[in-house]
């Protein structure tokens, strides 16, 4: 029964991270402001650090994260769309862990993984900053309900 889970558990993550790349691709025909400027003022940022000449209100986290992710990557329209998609799948897949710890039934696992994607339908690149708050929020209470057992 474990090895059946694993595999179940094993599926259902590459199914949101196929998920979060084909979707992730809308980024190609709609590139919004918000992700843009996040993704250009990490790049400014490397030179010339995040407050001497650039300005933000949301602080340095989202920032850090695209720098960080930029040293594997490097910077570019398509390294853009796999940083995107990383933090897409990061939202998803913080979902579906949440999810694990509350049921042990496949097709309720099955059922929350479809409902969890449609969240992102209709959405724009404008909401990426968002779903990675709110992935560190799930991440956050993950531990919690660990803490908790």
């Amino acid at each position: 029964m474990i090895k059946k889970s694993i595999y179940f558990d094993s599926l259902l993550l590459s199914i949101i991270l196929l998920f979060a790349f084909i979707w992730s691709s809308l980024i190609f025909r709609q590139w919004s402001t918000d992700f843009g400027n996040y993704y250009l003022m990490a790049q400014l940022s490397e030179s010339n650090g995040l407050y001497d000449e650039i300005f933000t209100h949301k602080g340095p986290v989202f920032f850090n994260l695209i720098a960080l992710l930029s040293i594997f990557l490097k910077w570019g329209v398509f390294q853009s769309f796999i940083t995107y998609s990383l933090f897409n799948f990061m939202y998803l897949s913080s979902f579906y862990l949440l999810i694990k710890l509350y049921s042990d039934e496949i097709l309720v696992r099955l059922l929350c993984v479809f409902l969890i994607c449609s969240t992102l339908f209709l959405q724009n690149t404008n909401s990426i900053i968002s779903y990675v708050m709110m992935s560190f929020v799930l991440v956050a209470l993950i531990h919690f309900e660990l803490f908790k057992r």
